[in-house]
């Protein structure tokens, strides 16, 4: 039975977490070439300003008791109307191991209706940095300012034995993510008022930009948004996950199912100097895939900016206009 938990410090879990995540290799290639300030659209160029409204970003992040444990509280300011984080255990599908679940509710009426956002993780993160990054007080202050408030949910994705388990049921059956989100986080999450596609988003940073996009066009009938940042779309590793499973890796292999994305609004963020060789181009390189087969998306490109949680803080206020425009009015 899932129950509420107060989780150990962060910084802890995450120092254990690394040491099970050590396996991940990822070829690194620098890369310096600058492909300009500004931010491409669609099929278009516009400047930022035409994007995403100026909103104001803060260094924290509001938490409910909960949380405060696990990074400290800094409180938000008097007249912004914050939301708060829980935090719960949820049986892993093989019933050998229970999982973190990040929760952030905004502080409106009846939010147990709200849409929903699954947000997941890199490697090697943990659900709670998102958190940390700042996303409670910019989402406090975005709500505030008159927006469609929603629901954010932060599963661990981590493995049992590798952190690397790019959100997919794995060959050797034992770390089943896919799974956990769809069967376990879902239901546990959504309870008494299931969602609808129209009212529910996957979203993620890096390995969980992949399993944002893998997860939504493996399912497009549960998924009408989604939002990959420094993700990638193809099988970086076929011989782990995915045991060297042809039949396993092509299905899931984002590039080679564009054509399940029709109908879904699609978010692709990466940096200019992300020095991931895993990622490099592969934001461009979907975004063409798509537009060959008439499905629109949205590229944005953002100047200097690297693969890590600055990357992420900044792109906030683009993510949530992103869906803001999504939701069912």
């Amino acid at each position: 039975m899932p129950s509420t938990h107060s989780p150990r410090p962060l910084a802890a879990e995450r120092s254990h977490a690394i040491e099970q995540r050590r396996a991940r290799r990822i070829v690194v290639r620098r890369r310096r070439a600058r492909i300009g300030r500004i931010w491409r659209v669609a099929r278009g160029v516009v400047p930022l300003a035409a994007v995403v409204a100026p909103l104001a970003l803060a260094s924290h992040d509001s938490r409910s008791s909960t949380a405060q444990a696990a990074s400290g509280d800094v409180g938000a300011p008097a007249a912004v109307a914050r939301g708060h984080v829980t935090v719960r255990m949820l049986d892993a599908p093989t019933g050998v191991r229970r999982q973190h679940v990040w929760i952030y509710w905004p502080s409106v009426p009846n939010s147990r209706s709200l849409p929903i956002v699954y947000w997941l993780h890199g490697v090697p993160d943990l659900p709670g940095e998102i958190f940390q990054a700042g996303l409670g007080h910019t989402l406090d202050a975005y709500f505030a300012a008159g927006h469609r408030p929603f629901v954010v949910v932060a599963p661990d994705g981590s493995g049992a034995f590798s952190g690397d388990t790019e959100w997919a049921d794995a060959a050797n059956g034992v770390d089943r993510e896919e799974s956990f989100l769809l069967h376990s986080v879902m239901p546990a999450i959504e309870g008494r008022f299931p969602r609808d596609r129209a009212h529910r988003a996957i979203a993620g940073f890096s390995m969980g930009g992949y399993g944002a996009m893998n997860v939504a066009l493996r399912h497009p009938d549960l998924f009408g948004q989604v939002a990959s940042l420094s993700g990638y779309f193809h099988v970086d590793d076929p011989q782990g996950v995915f045991g060297g499973r042809a039949e396993l890796v092509a299905a899931n292999s984002p590039d080679q199912h564009v054509q399940h994305a029709r109908g879904m609004r699609i978010l692709l963020d990466v940096g200019t100097q992300d020095d991931q060789g895993v990622v490099h181009g592969e934001a461009q390189r979907f975004w063409h895939l798509l537009g060959r087969v008439g499905i629109p998306s949205t590229l944005i490109v953002a100047p200097e900016a690297q693969h890590n949680y600055t990357f992420v803080h900044s792109q906030f206020p683009v993510i949530e206009t992103f869906l803001d425009f999504g939701w069912p009015s």
